[in-house]
Order: C-alpha cells, then sequence, then structure tokens
C-alpha cells in the first residue's frame, strides 16, 4: 500500500492527505495507543529509494472505529492505526502500509469483525474492524 515518513510535527497550512490533489506534504488523522491524533507526511505517496534498515512498524488502513471515519479515499471511508508513535519504542517514521481485509474464515469462526465497505464499480470489501478481539 504505502510506505510513508510521518511525524507529529505541527500540521497547521498543510492539506489532509486524503483531499490532496497532488504529492505535497499532508496530514491525516491516526490512532496510536487508543488516542486519535494529527500526523504529517512531508511527501505523501512518494516512493522511497530504499526501506532503511531501522525497525519500522505496521501502518493499518482499517474500518472506521467511531462513527466519524478518518478518511473516505480513495475508494471507502476508513481509518488508520499504528501502534507508536513515531519516534517512540525505537521505530523510526517509516512504516509499511496493510489494508486489514477479513477473510472467509476469519469471518466463518468469528475471529475477525468488520465492516462492509462499498467500492467504486460496484462490490464490497470486509475491512476489519478487530482481529481476535484486537482493534
Amino acid at each position: 500500500m504505502m510506505a510513508g515518513a510521518g511525524s507529529f510535527a505541527d500540521a497547521s497550512g498543510l492539506a489532509n492527505c486524503v483531499t490532496a490533489m497532488r504529492h505535497v506534504a499532508c496530514w491525516e488523522h491516526v490512532w496510536v495507543d487508543g488516542h486519535e491524533v494529527r500526523m504529517t507526511f512531508p511527501q505523501a505517496a512518494d516512493p522511497m529509494p530504499a526501506i532503511p534498515k531501522a525497525r519500522t512498524q505496521p501502518f493499518y488502513v482499517v474500518a472506521p472505529q467511531t462513527d466519524t471515519p478518518q478518511g473516505d479515499a480513495p475508494a471507502f471511508t476508513h481509518d488508520h492505526t499504528i501502534a507508536a508513535a513515531p519516534g517512540s519504542g525505537g521505530f523510526t517514521p517509516f512504516m509499511h502500509g496493510y489494508f486489514v481485509i477479513c477473510g472467509p474464515e476469519g469471518i466463518s469462526t468469528g475471529a475477525c469483525d468488520y465492516s462492509l465497505r462499498t467500492i467504486p464499480g460496484g462490490g464490497s470489501i470486509p475491512l476489519a474492524l478487530t482481529v481476535t478481539g484486537e482493534p
């Protein structure tokens, strides 16, 4: 999905990454340890020439965790979650992005709680709310 650099620097004057029409510095709301924070991305969606050899963490795109989703682009309402703030816990600001979609086994066993999200062209995907009880 995306590998981007993020920080919790002041995002005033920047565009929301969801509505930015070009690759520019922008911000998005992100869930971190149960708290919603505004995270800045200095070069949204620009590929990195190489992945750093530092400790990275997952950046998850999941179903909305509240009645107010953090994003609605490119195709469906969603939220973002990470485990720790960049720079804490030994993590660098670099992240690996994942869409968390419930598969048939997770749905049938109840291990994956989901919300169906409509996608362009018709159809829907089961975007995870929780997996084995974890958001």
